[in-house]
């Protein structure tokens, strides 16, 4: 706040939230979406300390990150700045970094988030590449440079380990693993697109009409509606999923049956266990030990997920280096 540019930051509209544990009067628009029930998760003893340390920490990294980038982006323009530049670089930084608006409906948020699961979020992701093509030309470029940028990386990253036999990679648009690390000789992905691959697998399956099964690897016709619909579903907060589901979670589990950990059921599992811990524990089960190396990604935001298909069991591709031709010692 005691930066020069924080007003004209507030005025362009650039969303900078406050932790609800420690401010009693913040209105839910003004919090991280995720963090809804943190007030009465805050209240548990011990548990709640890691609960506000939890949202204190993801918090702060994103004030600063929006900011910060904010800053930067009116330092380039100067004083020759205008109003409306800046509102679009405040909006295009709101929706990069998961806090689209919802217009008229931001009013309302207090219900959508009971129903979905970080609605505002969930519309950034799918709105992303949009911001390359609204705006003043200033914001569009930003929005362009990050978007590029990102998705280099990521792809780069991708391909060295798909080469290298570290891990396997889908390059396939239609399946559900598009854009995910397969380790080798485990059912443990890595997702490293922050919430955008989800939508780009949808729109590839509605434009071209096909499908690709996870478990036989064939491309089938898709039922535009039933996709759809799925792809709302793994939107939904937990309790509305779990009544959609009439009690069942994905895999078909049963709300008190045993969960991973002994004497807990499982819909006090799905709900007040952390979901970087959920996946370090499937990781764990899949992988041994080493799925505990996991547990950085998962906690910055990188999804990490385990699941079983019938060709599981097949080696993955592995890569042989050429041998290297020995080199004769020069004399001194």
């Amino acid at each position: 706040t005691e930066n020069p540019l924080y007003r004209s930051s507030q005025r362009a509209g650039l969303d900078l939230t406050v932790p609800s544990t420690l401010r009693r009067a913040a209105p839910i628009e003004a919090r991280e979406e995720p963090y809804i029930g943190a007030r009465l998760l805050a209240k548990i003893p011990v548990y709640g300390r890691y609960v506000q340390a939890s949202e204190r920490a993801y918090v702060t990294m994103l004030n600063e990150l929006r900011f910060d980038t904010f800053v930067r982006e009116a330092a380039k323009l100067g004083e020759a700045a205008t109003t409306g530049q800046l509102k679009d670089i405040a909006n295009a930084i709101n929706t990069l970094s998961g806090r689209a608006s919802l217009g008229k409906f931001n009013e309302a948020s207090s219900i959508l988030n009971g129903i979905f699961f970080a609605p505002r979020n969930a519309v950034s992701r799918a709105i992303a590449p949009t911001t390359v093509l609204l705006g003043s030309a200033p914001s569009r470029k930003m929005a362009a440079q990050m978007l590029v940028s990102y998705a280099s990386t990521i792809t780069s990253m991708l391909f060295l380990a798909d080469i290298s036999g570290v891990a396997s990679v889908d390059w396939n648009p239609l399946s559900a693993d598009f854009g995910k690390f397969r380790i080798r000789g485990t059912n443990t992905r890595i997702d490293p697109w922050a919430g955008l691959q989800q939508p780009i697998v949808l729109v590839a399956r509605l434009a071209t009409g096909k499908t690709r099964e996870l478990d036989t690897k064939k491309i089938k016709t898709l039922e535009a509606g039933l996709a759809i619909q799925r792809f709302l579903e793994n939107k939904l907060a937990p309790s509305p999923r779990l009544l959609l589901k009439r009690g069942e979670g994905f895999a078909g589990s049963k709300p008190f049956d045993p969960s991973p950990i002994p004497g807990v059921p499982n819909i006090v599992y799905d709900n007040f266990v952390f979901m970087f811990v959920q996946d370090i524990v499937d990781a764990v089960a899949d992988m041994g030990p080493l799925g505990v190396a996991l547990a950085p990604l998962s906690v910055l935001g990188v999804g990490v997920s385990t699941y079983a298909d019938k060709t599981a069991g097949r080696p993955t591709r592995t890569f042989t280096p050429r041998p290297v031709r020995p080199v004769r010692p020069r004399a001194f």
